[in-house]
């Protein structure tokens, strides 16, 4: 995974973690969560972000977040 995805953890607050250049990028909002996303080969590392504290990590599929309508599409599926 992106190496700033792989130095995040549960509860840590989102302003410290290492950027680079591939990200995370922040995508967007469901309702008061922030979802960050950052390429990872075959994968996509996704952070939810809640007030600045990283709540939950997890992997998406490249093929379902390769461009920016895909990820909103992605991330609206949870919902």
């Amino acid at each position: 995974m992106d190496a700033s995805v792989r130095r995040a953890a549960l509860g840590m607050c989102a302003a410290t973690i290492p950027r680079s250049s591939r990200g995370p990028r922040r995508i967007g909002f469901l309702g008061v969560d922030v979802f960050r996303l950052a390429p990872n080969g075959s994968s996509t590392g996704v952070l939810k972000v809640r007030g600045g504290i990283v709540e939950e990590i997890g992997i998406g599929d490249e093929s379902l977040t390769k461009d920016h309508r895909a990820q909103t599409t992605f991330l609206n599926s949870f919902c």
